[in-house]
């Protein structure tokens, strides 16, 4: 049957949608590890946690494009070389892989829009999926007999010890502590030399009593 537009968007936004999640999730675990984010670790050790983030990159690129030959969709074979329109429902064959998914948006495909929309939405559930995870696997870590380590660092430093949680524990404790003097601070006239303070003093006569000034003698 032909490829109607509602089902061919459905199977590509959705795998779509799981492209950017993995990609998005194995990029994190990769970060995490350079950074030395204990807290957001789904192994053990930073190496382990960067192998799993590049393999797992690796593994959703090649499934991603593979998926045509698996999944039914508007690629069938034999129709992926015709116009998108009229395209057959079905799997793709392994010499077409290069233009299963070169459907045009009007016919079911992504537009820029969309993927402006299912890309930043996959990054959003990658890092649910990680503050999640390194949450839950962090706290079998206690469990286990394995303690972090005690740190007083707030913010992103906490995640080297702690989970994100005890991050925005300690963040939240730190902010209510000090925000006042930093806010005091940041606004301090003369802090900065265009500040808007300066911009509001009275410009300074650079004469004598009557502000006149004394050209210089030549």
């Amino acid at each position: 049957m032909p490829a109607d537009y509602d089902a061919a968007y459905a199977v590509i936004s959705r795998l779509y949608f799981l492209f950017a999640i993995g990609v998005s999730l194995g990029a994190l675990q990769v970060a995490a590890s350079v950074g030395g984010l204990r807290g957001l670790w789904y192994l053990p050790t930073a190496g382990a946690t960067r192998l799993l983030g590049i393999c797992a990159i690796a593994a959703t690129i090649v499934l991603f494009f593979l998926a045509p030959i698996f999944i039914e969709g508007p690629w069938a074979a034999g129709s992926v070389d015709a116009d998108s329109s009229t395209r057959q429902w079905g799997r793709a064959s392994w010499q077409e892989l290069a233009g299963a998914y070169n459907v045009n948006d009007i016919d079911g495909g992504m537009s820029g829009t969309a993927q402006a929309i299912w890309f930043p939405a996959g990054f959003a559930a990658a890092l649910g999926l990680t503050l999640a995870g390194g949450t839950l696997l962090g706290w079998a870590r206690r469990l286990n007999g394995q303690p972090q380590r005690p740190e007083d660092s707030d913010g992103l430093a906490a995640l080297e010890s702690g989970t994100f949680p005890d991050a925005v524990r300690k963040s939240w404790r730190a902010f209510r502590t000090n925000w006042r003097a930093e806010v005091k601070e940041e606004f301090r006239p003369g802090k900065y030399r265009w500040s808007i303070f300066r911009l509001m003093q009275p410009a300074r006569s650079q004469g004598g009593p009557g502000g006149s000034q004394t050209p210089p003698s030549s």
